[in-house]
């Protein structure tokens, strides 16, 4: 399981980015972090043919699997819908790893028992 933001825990940081500039002010250890998909989608498809790793945020499982044929390295999940997000995934054996967004380190193992990818931690975004 993937943790992001533990403070115990080494890991990059996702810095939210709107811009093509904003992605150049980025360095090799930040995940580039877009929006949605609607109002991202171009900036996805830059990443992807750049070869940058990045994350997008989605609220449904549609938005996964754009996600996903666009390359994404995460997506950042809404609790009520990550668990049937992890078995499409699982399914189909995406390389893209599911991630929820979490406020307290108990909802770690919690995420762990349900098989979900990994965790976020809100410090870990910027």
């Amino acid at each position: 399981m993937l943790v992001f933001g533990h403070q115990w825990i080494p890991s990059s940081k996702f810095i939210r980015v709107a811009t093509k500039s904003d992605i150049e002010a980025t360095t090799p250890l930040d995940i580039v972090l877009l929006d949605s998909l609607e109002d991202s989608h171009e900036l996805a498809l830059y990443l992807k043919e750049q070869h940058i790793s990045y994350a997008l945020d989605i609220k449904t499982i549609h938005e996964a699997i754009v996600a996903h044929n666009l390359g994404a390295t995460y997506v950042i999940c809404n609790p009520s819908n990550a668990l049937e997000i992890q078995a499409i995934a699982q399914e189909y054996l995406w390389t893209m790893r599911v991630l929820v967004l979490i406020n307290d380190e108990a909802e770690i193992e919690s995420w762990a028992k349900k098989g979900i990818d990994g965790v976020v931690f809100h410090s870990a975004i910027l």
